[in-house]
């Protein structure tokens, strides 16, 4: 672990797969000081695929939306506040276990491996957002 965490921050991607790549690796920076080796990983994943659902379910891949990701720490947890408005997506909220693989299609672990690497997952729909709030243990 570093020293110096960059937290609280905010961040803006448009909705592509390289735009939340470049976020993804500009957020893993701000909390790795916060982390661990493993917990950055796990963090890292899960913000990953979280981002990714966003691009994929909730603008269906059209490009040029926006996605704001904000990043806060209460000192016991790092909470990651994502927005964007697109389709209502709440997917991340309805999946609880992780499904055997012959049961998916190709890509089908991404909610249920977000929801057993996070420590707590909240979604709303507000005012026309999707609002997803991922928290992490320190």
């Amino acid at each position: 672990m570093n020293d110096a965490p960059n937290i609280p921050a905010r961040y803006t991607a448009t909705s592509t797969y390289e735009a939340v790549k470049d976020a993804l690796i500009a957020i893993t920076q701000s909390a790795a000081p916060m982390l661990n080796e493993e917990k950055l990983a796990r963090f890292e994943l899960c913000l990953a695929e979280t981002l990714n659902n966003i691009v994929e379910h909730s603008y269906r891949e059209q490009p040029n939306h926006k996605i704001e990701i904000y990043l806060d720490t209460d000192g016991n947890c790092i909470r990651t506040t994502i927005q964007d408005q697109g389709v209502p997506n709440p997917v991340l909220t309805q999946a609880s276990t992780m499904p055997e693989p012959e049961d998916l299609a190709e890509g089908g672990f991404g909610v249920s491996l977000i929801r057993k690497i996070a420590s707590k997952i909240d979604y709303e729909r507000r005012n026309g957002a999707n609002i997803t709030t991922i928290w992490h243990q320190l």
